[in-house]
């Protein structure tokens, strides 16, 4: 990907971010009024909702304040099918679709790195251009937007840690009632998040006495972790963050044993004539 890329998004986000291109507030996809703060695409068969009413420094990302940021971010999404973007080209509704899914994500990563973006004092004009490399950068080292712009992973480490914290009085005894949270099925090897037993133990029980442990969603377990409930808390500041995500399988907890049967064998015998 080259560095020009970086450029072309700045100098879209400057474009639709004039007042004067009153196109940009509009497309035959958006079902709601341009000023709502929960807007509804239909893009094809595909139902996008956006809640815009994110939180944004001290406020939401709707506060009057924010207006002319929250602007710039509505025209960006709706700007995906403008001609003035697309060069006058039209595209189906499946590439616009993947277009506005993608911006949308672009949003996220930004509302995620509101602070070291300065977002909420000073809006777009303090992203710069290696602002946008570092994203584009992120993009390309991970293997799905769920790593590269959600930072699942580290994030929900993190989050795991202040849970731990948070049910510190109560883990003991919740080991002590389930045993089977002690119990490691997943050979080490196939570890994608924690460091130890011990912290993988604890993690299990805060997860446990925190009502956060599903008994569906997987074939391999019996217990597994409830992501979109997990997504809900780590990803309440963001448009679409808040979705299942994918499961660490050192997490999952009674590991459910298939038994296959072999056909028992058939004797055979040799006759010499």
């Amino acid at each position: 990907m080259s560095n020009s890329v970086p450029a072309a998004v700045l100098a879209h986000l400057k474009i639709i971010a004039t007042p004067t291109f009153d196109s940009f507030t509009r497309a035959p996809w958006l079902k709601s009024p341009f000023n709502d703060a929960e807007w509804t695409l239909v893009i094809g068969k595909q139902r996008i909702v956006l809640n815009w009413g994110v939180p944004l420094g001290e406020s939401v990302l709707t506060d009057k304040k924010h207006k002319r940021l929250l602007d710039a971010f509505k025209c960006w999404v709706l700007a995906q099918a403008h001609p003035k973007v697309t060069n006058g080209r039209l595209h189906d509704d499946g590439h616009i679709y993947d277009r506005v899914t993608r911006v949308i994500v672009n949003i996220d990563y930004m509302l995620l790195h509101q602070e070291s973006l300065g977002l909420g004092k000073h809006g777009l004009a303090a992203v710069t251009e290696n602002d946008f490399k570092e994203m584009l950068r992120a993009m390309e080292s991970a293997s799905s937007n769920v790593q590269a712009l959600y930072d699942w992973q580290p994030r929900l480490s993190a989050w795991l840690n202040s849970l731990v914290l948070k049910y510190r009085p109560q883990l003991a005894g919740a080991l002590r009632a389930k045993p089977i949270l002690r119990q490691i099925d997943t050979p080490r090897g196939d570890w994608e998040l924690a460091p130890d037993k011990r912290t993988l133990i604890r993690w299990r029980a805060a997860l446990w006495v925190g009502g956060f442990y599903q008994t569906r969603g997987s074939t391999d377990f019996t217990h597994t972790v409830n992501t979109l409930k997990v997504a809900a808390i780590i990803y309440r500041g963001t448009l679409r963050g808040v979705s299942a995500k994918p499961l660490t399988p050192e997490l999952g907890v009674g590991a459910v044993e298939r038994c296959y049967r072999e056909r028992e064998a058939v004797p055979v015998s040799s006759f010499g004539g």
